[in-house]
């Protein structure tokens, strides 16, 4: 089997640290932002964020009159 290796690839991790960064300094920050900065398309980052809130304990919601996230880091931080 070939496996072909993305140049810009970069782990779920290194996506979700950058977005637990970005919530710890609290920012608030679209899909596109993120899905810039790591080249990788909307549902990826969904799929993050999603992961955060629901294996993490991150509190993260979509302010939809800002057009941006929100949230807030667990009390028992693991990123």
């Amino acid at each position: 089997m070939n496996l072909k290796l993305q140049i810009n690839y970069r782990p779920p991790i290194e996506r979700m640290a950058y977005i637990a960064r970005l919530l710890q300094g609290g920012a608030k920050f679209n899909a596109t932002q993120v899905e810039n900065h790591f080249e990788v398309n909307r549902r990826t980052i969904s799929h993050d964020i999603e992961f955060m809130k629901d294996r993490l304990g991150y509190e993260i919601s979509y302010d939809y009159s800002l057009q941006t996230f929100v949230g807030q880091m667990p009390e028992e931080r693991v990123l």
